[in-house]
């Protein structure tokens, strides 16, 4: 059974990567020699990034690659996460993580954090352009309003990482999803409240399946 979730995991990684996630010609070259060095090819920053992605159930790499909206581009520079739609080259993409290359190798957990945003986005609403995220309450199915109200609650507890100097809901969720994924004790121990909503939630590979149908495609 591991060897078939392994083959279901890599499978989805890749149709994730070639739908969503793009490195912005020359942007190796843009970078501090230093940073541009730990990488093995042109094309690795995309696997460090499917790496980060890894603690993701494959019900949720699924949904996102599945998508139309929500996309990563990888540059020299953090422009954080612009919904929308927006041009790159001959395309247009709608709802856009912008990601700085040196943070997929210096240990930082900015990567998943815009990662977040753009899951919040999604699940809340698919990113229909005036939609409620998912850390404002709202959610593409009943089930996931239910994740969102209880966001809602645990915001208004006061818990929180305070990363960001305005800590607000969307913030909670993308920074929460992040300390999730690098060390999930940790985060039990800061937020015990969000972590056992993530773990049975958006975290959750039973969670996923139940809402199959429904939401996944």
């Amino acid at each position: 059974m591991s060897g078939q979730g392994d083959d279901r995991q890599s499978a989805a990684l890749r149709a994730l990567a070639r739908a969503k996630l793009h490195l912005v010609p020359g942007a190796l070259a843009r970078v501090p020699t230093g940073i541009g060095e730990r990488f093995a090819s042109p094309w690795a920053p995309v696997g460090v990034l499917q790496m980060q992605l890894r603690p993701f159930p494959n019900g949720l790499l699924e949904f996102w690659a599945a998508q139309e909206q929500g996309h990563v581009l990888m540059d020299s520079v953090d422009r954080g996460y612009v919904p929308g739609v927006q041009p790159w080259g001959r395309r247009v993409l709608d709802g856009v993580a912008h990601m700085a290359l040196p943070d997929l190798v210096t240990g930082s957990r900015r990567p998943l954090v815009l990662v977040g945003y753009l899951l919040d986005h999604l699940l809340g609403c698919r990113e229909v352009a005036g939609g409620a995220w998912l850390s404002d309450g709202g959610g593409m199915t009943p089930r996931w309003r239910e994740v969102g109200g209880r966001l809602q609650e645990l915001v208004s507890l006061g818990y929180g990482l305070g990363e960001s100097e305005d800590h607000d809901t969307h913030s909670y969720f993308a920074e929460g999803l992040a300390a999730y994924c690098h060390d999930r004790r940790q985060l039990n121990v800061i937020d015990p409240l969000l972590e056992r909503l993530l773990r049975r939630t958006v975290m959750s590979e039973s969670f996923w399946a139940a809402e199959g149908g429904t939401c996944a495609y």
